[in-house]
């Protein structure tokens, strides 16, 4: 009677069909721990093992039973397939859970059944080790092989340990179940391998958003993104700190609210990428402005960026006011004299060409020479001679302030540059040039100056010809200037001494006079002596 109802119950065998479809439907649970994960950004590990520990007790639930205590389930491909892809504490929860349950459930096969389940995830790990030493990882053969392994075991385990009623349902069943464990394991097992994958890339998604994000929002130079109407759509945190506004302010705002207006600077970085459609980026330098309308410069980039299937562009913004600056300092010191504010000898030799045009004529080379300067110098020192060409640029810079150039060129002589001005009206300015130093005097020195100009009235002429005879004449000045100037300025030097020290204008006195008497004596001429 026993062995009639076994062969009945054999004939039941779509109930362990059942039990092996809601295995392969249940792993569709598997993305609700990857929901969880996500959404709480916490380790799935604990909630994985408790789902797949619900699933395991459902189809232990719903067992095909071919003998009274003979339950046989899925539940072995469940746990051996956890413990082959997903291992740790996953395992070892879904392993005890499982045990426990299968206690619970008592029978005669509870012995057995826990040693099913204890084995199913020892073989899972062994596979898992295998898997990355020899094996193609996670191919087709890997779970039809280890499918077939939890059948033998299931196999062995009922004949060599089962009451024999036990041992003859089985062998109704070991064709179907050899067929039914390995494709099971192999459809279950893909399964989970598509939906981790799904998850992996998922997760590398979200973390590359979030790495990105936190870039955006820390990153140390201005970020936006724009429409194609420049109207500002995201914005950084050092972006609005950058123009002062707020998070809420800025929105809404458009990229041409944040430029300046003046005449150079009209036209935008994206206007330029819009209208070049085979360019991607473009870069500029350009002042901007801030909420309280103060200027800055910046350097601006701007990049075309196709996402879900529209044009949005990238804009980045660095100030660059503290560089320019030092660039605009390294300009001035590059064409002008530290001592004058002049401008230079570089700045002349660079920019007198520009002058040299047939419209200029007649064109001017004034050129003016500090007298005794170099005497000055060896005898009141730098700082009296840098006092002393202050005093004259100053004295000379009202009278023409009208010049078209300037210059310090060299250390005692000046240039100045007059263009379309008639010689009756360079007569005037060297005459008042002189006028003004004519009793101007430094600690008791006389300010003397020579000066001469020359004057380029035809294009065959050469510039450098005419600075030439600038200096042939003012060198002819010097000769009558010089003179006269050098004996005061020695005259005031002895005075200085003899008032320092009296015994030094006695010594000098002495010395004058036998000087005297030595030149009488050598028949010298009256002017030599």
């Amino acid at each position: 009677m026993c062995r009639k109802e076994t062969l009945m119950d054999a004939s039941n065998l779509h109930l362990l069909l059942d039990n092996a479809a809601i295995l392969i439907a249940s792993t569709i649970f598997y993305q609700v721990s990857t929901y969880i994960n996500e959404t709480y950004d916490q380790s799935s590990e604990v909630f994985d093992a408790f789902l797949f520990g619900v699933i395991g007790i459902f189809i232990m639930s719903l067992p095909y039973s071919p003998a009274i205590g003979l339950n046989i389930d899925t539940r072995s491909i469940l746990i051996g397939l956890i413990a082959y892809i997903f291992g740790g504490k996953t395992s070892y929860f879904l392993m005890i859970l499982l045990s426990i349950y299968r206690l619970v459930l008592g029978g005669d096969g509870a012995f057995i059944g826990v040693i099913i389940i204890l084995v199913s995830g020892l073989i899972g790990f062994l596979f898992r080790k295998l898997n990355t030493k020899t094996f193609r990882i996670y191919s087709v053969l890997n779970f039809f092989l280890l499918g077939l392994s939890f059948y033998i075991f299931m196999t062995f385990s009922i004949m060599f340990m089962a009451k024999s009623e036990y041992v003859y349902a089985f062998k109704l069943l070991a064709i179907p179940l050899l067929i039914i464990f390995p494709v099971t394991t192999v459809i279950v097992g893909k399964l989970f391998m598509m939906q981790r994958e799904q998850v992996n890339q998922l997760q590398l998604t979200r973390f590359a958003e979030k790495r990105f994000r936190s870039l955006f929002e820390q990153a140390q130079i201005g970020i936006c993104y724009l429409d194609v109407n420049g109207n500002l759509i995201n914005t950084n945190d050092y972006f609005n700190k950058m123009f002062q506004y707020s998070t809420d302010e800025i929105k809404g705002l458009n990229i041409k609210d944040l430029n300046d207006t003046t005449e150079y600077n009209k036209e935008y970085a994206l206007n330029r990428l819009l209208n070049d459609t085979n360019t991607v980026d473009h870069t500029l330098e350009k002042p901007l402005i801030r909420k309280d309308s103060s200027s800055f410069w910046a350097n601006v980039s701007v990049s075309r960026i196709r996402f879900n299937n529209e044009d949005i562009y990238m804009s980045t913004v660095i100030d660059i006011s503290e560089r320019k600056k030092a660039e605009e300092m390294m300009h001035y010191l590059n064409y002008h004299d530290q001592t004058t504010g002049l401008y230079n000898r570089h700045y002349y030799e660079t920019n007198i060409s520009t002058f040299d045009k047939p419209e200029n004529y007649p064109l001017t080379i004034i050129k003016i020479d500090i007298n005794g300067m170099k005497l000055i110098n060896d005898a009141f020192g730098y700082e009296m001679g840098d006092t002393l060409v202050k005093r004259v640029v100053s004295l000379i810079n009202p009278i023409v302030y009208n010049a078209d150039m300037f210059c310090r060129f060299g250390g005692s002589d000046f240039i100045i540059i007059y263009s379309k001005v008639q010689k009756s009206y360079i007569d005037i300015i060297m005459a008042q040039v002189n006028h003004a130093l004519a009793n101007e005097t430094i600690q008791n020195i006389k300010v003397s100056v020579s000066s001469a100009y020359a004057m380029k009235n035809d294009v065959e002429e050469n510039l450098i010809t005419i600075l030439n005879k600038a200096e042939m004449r003012l060198s002819r000045e010097k000769l009558i200037d010089t003179s006269s100037m050098l004996s005061r300025t020695i005259e005031i030097i002895m005075n200085s001494l003899y008032e320092k020290n009296s015994r030094e204008m006695e010594h000098s006195k002495r010395v004058s006079y036998w000087c005297e008497k030595i030149a009488q004596r050598m028949n010298l001429d009256s002017h030599i002596v």
